[in-house]
């Protein structure tokens, strides 16, 4: 975990984190500080800095003052740049699969998607097809935690907007950000926390799979 003291200077011009020769943190903020506004704001600037998502930025201290205690959780800035950077550079298609494990917890496994010359044309590529029973919109609330819950059912979860995290009990933890595709098939067991970022909703597109016959 990084931590930050971070001292903030709202009503400026123009947003902006910079660290002195001393080692200083300094937050330059054009939001109020009223309503969070000015929180919400440096959460942001702090993960844009790290290139992680805003809710692995937690304020530990000094909410309502100028001068600020920051965690970073580091787990998620390496898993984000780590997946980021792998598929960038091998232009490989991953989705995260959520499985109950025989200890009856929720784990993870990446699994490539496997592609092929597609039947529409031969310059495309296509994956197998899996046989869906229908498609959902789901919207959670910025700020929600979803305490120790295994998946409803069988299906696709494809993040369309907004920032959360899933916590696995070994310690993973699974950046969710636009794009971010999960296999959740952890239907029985402990199950996993979801976390949503607090600065805007959790969008999402369920597409459960269809009974197995």
């Amino acid at each position: 975990m990084i931590r930050l003291r971070v001292k903030v200077k709202p009503n400026a011009r123009s947003s902006a984190l910079s660290q002195s020769a001393d080692g200083a943190w300094v937050a330059k903020l054009t939001s109020p500080p009223v309503d969070g506004k000015a929180n919400e704001e440096l959460v942001a600037l702090v993960a844009k800095h790290f290139g992680c998502v805003k809710a692995a930025v937690r304020i530990k201290s000094g909410g309502s003052g100028r001068m600020k205690l920051i965690e970073v959780l580091v787990a998620v800035i390496l898993a984000a740049a780590t997946s980021a950077a792998a598929q960038s550079r091998t232009g490989r298609t991953v989705v995260t699969r959520l499985f109950t494990g025989a200890d009856g917890q929720s784990h993870a496994e990446d699994v490539e998607v496997a592609w092929r010359t597609a039947t529409l044309r031969a310059d495309l590529s296509e994956s197998d097809s899996v046989k869906t029973s229908s498609a959902q919109f789901l919207r959670w609330p910025r700020g929600f935690v979803w305490e120790g819950h295994p998946a409803s059912k069988r299906q696709y979860v494809i993040i369309v907007s907004g920032r959360g995290e899933v916590d696995l009990a070994e310690g993973r933890k699974i950046p969710l950000a636009p794009g971010t595709v999960l296999l959740a098939e952890d239907t029985t067991g402990k199950g996993h926390i979801t976390r949503v970022g607090p600065d805007e909703d959790l969008v999402m597109l369920l597409v459960p799979l269809a009974q197995k016959p």
